[in-house]
């Protein structure tokens, strides 16, 4: 968006609620543009929260609760064993129990009950307590088999729940925000919330809205109306350390141990806390996390955080290991045809097949469903790209499924195994019917062009974190700049890279120290970043996360060129063999390799629509894409053809060829070379290698060639980065030197070969 759209609103935004341009900008481009809008949305108020009862069945169900109060009735909370159907479970239990009222609540186990009212689960629960009225939390909008038989026992019935609703309802009272059209979408624990908050009022349900933020946050709902000023309040009080007893101690078991002052985001919320909660219903039983949510004797609440640590630790174990497994067997799936992912694998744990399914779907840029096996039962969970609806893909494809149920972007079901083929063809086809190719293209969130690096400051930091808290419909806003050189600098041995463009505003690369050269260099370029206010010893200052730098004219110096182009005559070991033997088509599977600009311009000539990159893939998104000056470990793997769009070394091609199949080298066509302006001679190789003989023994951890060179400098060394770098290309080529490719740690090793024998050396003299 840039700023000059919609000037006269965005002065008058600035002007009322004395924020910055950029600011106000942003709240116009969200939909927010009177007073009230605006400073319902920058200051979250308890006062702007909905009246419960504008849900549906809201005043049914208050008054058939109060009746089995009245009558000392039993009565059984049936939740879910995820983060929110365990919150929504405890916000209930905890607020019945303090009006004297103990119920009892099954919590369904994954892998033997999994997932909703469940008439065999119903049969388990009734061995254990013959309820007078069930009240389903996260779970049962679509359960009408389950309520006629529970009808049938004459046990009363009410659902809540926030999941899309079938066509026909069961038949009970049914609380669900999305049976109607004019309120906000709500987690399942929000409508638990606002049922004690239509029960007990407003000031009694808030006792409970920390519980409730953590469960929004975790399900993946609209940050927006009400569920922003629940996220809100609930932070509010978790920061003022008001929070319960269990909840309080995760927290500041996984963050506070160092600060008891840092502040929870909404962000450690989804990626620390959450998934704590959330481990023991994938791996063991949900029933630790709501005995930690609502216990409070501190010796169990310790006792749950050691176990739920240890569960998370292990869930992660099994998600790396899930994926990586994804990622293999994705060599063999026709990634050019098929618009959906959906692989099946029996040993995959199903808790966390939904969390690796989130993840290819990010990599691969496409719908993902991962299928495994459960007693006799095929079940899989769903996730979706932007723009395309998952849920309403399932529908379509609904007579293939024995169930399913979910959101726009996350879902589940359970299907026959005989039927997966048969589904994964009708899916495709319905993606093709209903969405352009182009929706696979890797796309970002809108970023918002600023002027110049003047337009950051600690001041704008601020202001946007009134924007908090990020979370679905409420991204973090994006901000582009375009640049020229900028004095980046490695951080010590990682890869990362910073730049302090003033003493309160620094910008950070993590894992970016591939795009140093680039980003020093004049070449005009576009950095993609957000903005955070952070403080260290009491001071703030603006942090600027870069997430992607592209290079604007492709038209840069042929030094920038030299390290990928000389790299390629060092043979790298093949490492992995990957033989794909899909076909290509017009809009998927086909990658272009490019090392000279002017057969760049060739290659966008000849392949006008394909995605444009520089060094780097930075996805596994196989749409069709010119790659200009790739990194020498670039991975190929999911493309289904590789042309090489240049006269390579032999050693590169033969390296290609062995590694890869459909390997295509254009060099009919008048192919250029590029020409270099560099003297490079025996004393600079020298002066190289005695520095790294001298030093290298002293040098214990793994570095990047940047480190190194930085530290050689400091102790005499008087060559450029770029000298540096093409001596230890040689040297390494020769065989002086030996960089392990995996740990990064370089070594001495000796040879007899002189520096007439590099091809490197010869190629720079051409």
């Amino acid at each position: 968006m840039n700023f000059m759209d919609n000037n006269h609103l965005i002065e008058n935004i600035s002007k009322e609620f004395s924020l910055n341009k950029i600011t106000a900008s942003i709240l116009l481009e969200r939909g927010y543009s009177s007073f009230d809008e605006i400073n319902s949305f920058l200051y979250p108020s308890e006062e702007n929260l909905s009246d419960p009862y504008e849900l549906l069945g809201m005043n049914e169900a208050v008054l058939l609760i109060q009746e089995h109060f009245s009558k000392n009735s039993k009565i059984l909370i049936y939740g879910d064993y995820d983060c929110d159907g365990v919150g929504a479970a405890a916000i209930l239990y905890l607020a019945f129990e303090k009006a004297g009222v103990i119920p009892e609540v099954f919590l369904p186990n994954r892998e033997e009950d999994g997932y909703g009212l469940k008439t065999e689960s119903i049969k388990k629960m009734l061995h254990v307590c013959h309820p007078d009225l069930i009240l389903t939390v996260d779970c049962g909008i679509q359960s009408i088999e389950e309520v006629k038989y529970l009808n049938k026992l004459g046990i009363d019935v009410i659902i809540t729940d926030h999941h899309e609703p079938g066509t026909v309802l069961p038949d009970c009272i049914c609380i669900n925000p999305k049976i109607q059209n004019v309120h906000d979408e709500l987690s399942g624990a929000g409508v638990a919330f606002m049922l004690i908050y239509a029960m007990l009022g407003k000031k009694e349900a808030l006792n409970y809205v920390d519980i409730c933020a953590v469960s929004t946050v975790s399900d993946l709902v609209p940050l927006l109306g009400n569920n922003r000023i629940i996220v809100s309040l609930g932070l509010k009080k978790i920061n003022n350390e008001n929070s319960k007893s269990g909840l309080s101690a995760l927290i500041d078991s996984v963050m506070r141990k160092t600060d008891k002052n840092t502040i929870v985001k909404s962000s450690d919320i989804a990626y620390k806390i959450g998934p704590r909660i959330n481990a023991s219903g994938r791996i063991t039983s949900a029933s630790k996390s709501f005995n930690l949510l609502i216990s409070k004797d501190f010796t169990e609440i310790n006792h749950i955080i050691y176990d739920l640590e240890t569960e998370n630790k292990y869930r992660q174990e099994l998600c790396i290991s899930t994926i990586d497994n994804v990622r293999n067997m994705l060599i063999d799936y026709d990634l050019s045809t098929h618009r959906v992912i959906v692989l099946f694998n029996g040993n995959w744990e199903a808790g966390v097949v939904g969390i690796a399914a989130s993840k290819i779907a990010e990599e691969f840029n496409k719908p993902t469903i991962l299928l495994t096996k459960i007693n006799d039962c095929v079940k899989g969970s769903c996730r979706s790209i932007k723009g395309i609806n998952i849920f309403d893909m399932l529908k379509a494809n609904s007579h293939f499924l024995i169930q399913y149920g979910g959101h726009e972007m996350a879902a589940g079901l359970s299907i026959d195994f005989n039927n997966i083929n048969s589904f994964i063809e009708s899916c495709d086809l319905y993606i093709n019917q209903n969405f352009k190719p182009e929706i696979f293209k890797n796309r970002q969130d809108n970023q918002f062009i600023l002027n110049d690096l003047s337009d950051v400051s600690v001041q704008l930091a601020k202001e946007l974190s009134l924007l908090e808290p990020y979370g679905m419909n409420n991204r973090k806003p994006l901000f582009s700049l375009f640049v020229d050189a900028l004095k980046f600098l490695p951080i010590n041995s990682y890869p990362h890279i910073k730049y302090e463009l003033s003493r309160n505003v620094k910008f950070i690369g993590f894992n970016k120290i591939d795009y140093l050269d680039l980003l020093k260099s004049d070449t005009k370029k576009l950095v993609k970043f957000s903005i955070n206010l952070d403080s260290f010893r009491n001071r703030e200052y603006a942090s600027c996360d870069i997430f992607d730098i592209s290079v604007v004219s492709y038209n840069f110096e042929n030094n920038l060129l030299v390290y990928n182009d000389l790299v390629r005559y060092i043979s790298p070991n093949s490492g992995e063999i990957f033989k794909n033997v899909f076909m290509p088509n017009d809009f998927f599977g086909r990658i272009i390799l490019v090392w000279n600009y002017n057969n760049l311009v060739l290659a966008m000539e000849k392949y006008p629509n394909y995605i444009l990159k520089y060094m780097k893939l930075n996805s596994n998104n196989t749409y069709n894409t010119i790659l200009f000056s790739p990194n020498r470990d670039e991975c190929f793997r999911y493309f289904s053809e590789i042309i090489i769009f240049d006269n390579p070394p032999k050693k590169y091609v033969d390296y290609l060829l062995n590694k890869y199949s459909n390997i295509t080298i254009i060099s009919s066509i008048n192919l250029f070379q590029n020409k270099y302006c560099i003297d490079l001679n025996k004393s600079h190789l020298n002066m190289t290698y005695s520095f790294l003989s001298s030093y290298l023994p002293t040098i214990i951890d793994s570095h990047s060639e940047e480190y190194i060179f930085s530290y050689l400098v400091s102790k005499g060394l008087t060559i450029s980065i770029l000298m540096f770098k093409l001596c230890c290309l040689i040297l390494l080529e020769l065989g002086y030197i030996n960089i392990d490719k995996n740990t990064l740690k370089w070594s001495l090793s000796h040879s007899s070969k002189k520096m007439e024998e590099s091809l490197i050396y010869n190629r720079l003299k051409d």
